[in-house]
């Protein structure tokens, strides 16, 4: 790779990835992010056990957890001699220091009955996930 990115526009892209390989895509996309990064992020939410995707069910919850990082949210890093590295820790964290805010928020039940055949409602989600 040849540098970090500034921004992201995704449209499509994290309500393709399956459920169990999202923390490890929103720690690669941390990884590819320059520290004061943009991250616009299109989504769904609604009962996945009406339709199962894709577009893939994306829990408000979920974009939190990933993607809101702080100091405390990490895991503890060792070193090889097993001692925990304090500076370590506190230098990875800062690099994924984040924070998200939801841009729009809209009822997308009937477009989704129409489009997908979805049974219940639809909402779409529009987050600014930024580096802070």
């Amino acid at each position: 790779m040849v540098g970090k990115f500034e921004a992201v526009f995704d449209l499509g892209s994290y309500e393709a990835i399956e459920e169990i390989d999202r923390k490890r895509y929103s720690d690669f996309m941390f990884e590819i992010l320059e520290k004061d990064f943009r991250y616009v992020l299109n989504g769904y939410e609604y009962n996945e056990e009406k339709f199962k995707g894709p577009p893939r069910s994306i829990p408000r919850e979920q974009v939190y957890d990933l993607f809101s990082r702080t100091f405390a949210d990490g895991e503890s890093f060792k070193r090889s001699d097993g001692v925990d590295d304090l500076l370590l820790r506190v230098s990875s964290f800062l690099d994924q220091t984040s924070s998200v805010t939801i841009l729009e928020e809209g009822d997308f039940t009937e477009s989704g009955r129409q489009r997908f055949n979805i049974e219940g409602t639809m909402t779409k989600f529009v987050y600014l996930i930024k580096g802070i």
